[in-house]
């Protein structure tokens, strides 16, 4: 009874299943990527609050050292001219790397 109704299946309910199907990839490709992003905030989250961190206190540091005699180590810098320019030069050389690391 190759020729019957019954053998015959309908064509509507072929697509039915493949929005299903497509839907349900889809549902779990988001959860995997949901997934992924709360990995990756996990791993470097802390991390980069830590740099962060960091960078503040190198540049406090920067200015106690100063405060705390640089100016003798750097050959009596009475005007404090040349620990500006390597103040802004520390700086400068900062962010560009910084620009061209993150691009």
């Amino acid at each position: 009874m190759s020729g019957s109704k019954q053998d015959q299946k309908p064509t509507t309910g072929g697509k039915k299943l493949e929005a299903d199907d497509t839907s349900q990839f889809e549902l779990e490709r988001l959860l995997e990527e949901k997934r992924l992003v709360q990995k990756l905030d996990r791993r470097i989250l802390p991390i980069a609050c830590l740099l962060y961190l960091f960078a503040y206190l190198d540049r406090s540091n920067l200015g106690n050292a100063r405060l705390q005699g640089l100016k003798d180590i750097l050959g009596g810098d009475p005007t404090g001219k040349l620990f500006d320019w390597i103040n802004s030069m520390f700086f400068f050389s900062f962010v560009r790397l910084t620009a061209s690391i993150n691009q």
